[in-house]
């Protein structure tokens, strides 16, 4: 079992590496600082408040989108409609399971999230830990509001230290990144990012509204977020093919260079083209993978997929192999001080 490093003993050894340092941020980011994003999914987190009747539809079609259930609810029910199969005195049960999925939908969003104005030390303790560490780019695999919330900590006073590709006026997606700022990029998505009139837009915090009470909104008026739901890991590459904010940010990830730290991430098989991604890079030279203190199973299977991704690497780029270190995730200070 090899040693685990702490994190300022690996980012020592990163910085010795040729080419800059990245950083790729899994669900336990988010779960450090509250445990309600345990949940897994969205979809687990609103079943207990979804009617049967609906539920079986995301069964049938097997799937955790609510977008796509959505739809094809309402299409369901326009087709019922135009086709007389309501009768004038019978309620319309495939809407009424629409708006109780919608609801379930927002009560799931502001169940799992705690209130922004609630962990502003924590924030400003996150923020510290990205500016100091001097992260080149910083990749998301989350799709809360967390790691959101940190980069518009600042953002009313007009200090914006991160760059998402989004102009200010309207907050479109254009890929354009500007220098001297670190770029952050949604690899599945997130909450605060929608589409409308056939442009990626996102929510911003203004004239004292906050973003999850936007985010509540915009889902209310059928407007939903752009987020990578899907189980399996061809699924979720279905997805990212479909979007241009998803598509362009993963090509952002699959070109790295440099040095990569995983954070909060198993890089489990429902994550396979991240892995992928990593181990068919040649200009990745080394990856520094978080692992929580304690030794189980999780872990050891954890180091075992890093292996994996280091032998792939060997197979398809022999001429560029892959370092893999392993270093205590609990070291890092990204919501509290090192002795917090």
């Amino acid at each position: 079992m090899p040693d685990l490093l702490n994190f300022d003993e690996a980012l020592r050894q990163a910085r010795k590496a040729a080419g800059p340092v990245h950083l790729l941020l899994g669900n336990g980011f988010s779960l450090g600082v509250h445990d309600g994003f345990g949940y897994g999914s969205l979809y687990e987190a609103a079943k207990e408040n979804l009617p049967e009747s609906a539920d079986a539809v995301f069964r049938q079609y097997g799937s955790t989108n609510f977008e796509q259930i959505l739809q094809k609810m309402s299409d369901a029910n326009w087709i019922a409609e135009n086709y007389g199969i309501y009768h004038d005195s019978e309620q319309r049960i495939i809407k009424e399971d629409h708006d109780r999925v919608k609801d379930a939908l927002i009560s799931a969003v502001e169940s799992v999230h705690p209130r922004q104005f609630e962990l502003r030390s924590e924030m400003d303790r996150a923020e510290e830990f990205f500016l100091q560490s001097h992260f080149r780019r910083i990749f998301s695999l989350c799709y809360d509001l967390m790691l959101y919330w940190v980069m518009n900590l600042r953002a009313q006073d007009g200090e914006f230290h991160f760059q998402d590709g989004f102009v200010r006026n309207p907050p479109e997606f254009s890929g354009h990144i500007v220098r001297g700022k670190i770029p952050v990029y949604f690899l599945h998505g997130a909450l605060h990012l929608f589409r409308s009139e056939g442009k990626v837009r996102k929510i911003v915090q203004k004239d004292n509204r906050w973003i999850l009470d936007q985010v509540r909104e915009q889902i209310s008026q059928n407007i939903f977020p752009i987020i990578v739901t899907e189980g399996s890991s061809d699924r979720k590459r279905d997805a990212i093919e479909s979007s241009s904010y998803l598509s362009w940010a993963f090509s952002r990830f699959r070109r790295l260079h440099g040095n990569l730290f995983t954070y909060g991430t198993s890089l489990s098989n429902h994550d396979a083209h991240i892995r992928e991604a990593i181990s068919s890079n040649g200009k990745l030279k080394s990856l520094f993978v978080g692992i929580h203190t304690k030794m189980d199973s999780e872990a050891m299977d954890l180091m075992a997929r890093a292996k994996k991704i280091q032998e792939e690497r060997r197979i398809l780029r022999p001429n560029h192999p892959l370092d893999v270190y392993f270093y205590d995730s609990s070291t890092a200070p990204v919501w509290k001080p090192p002795d917090g």
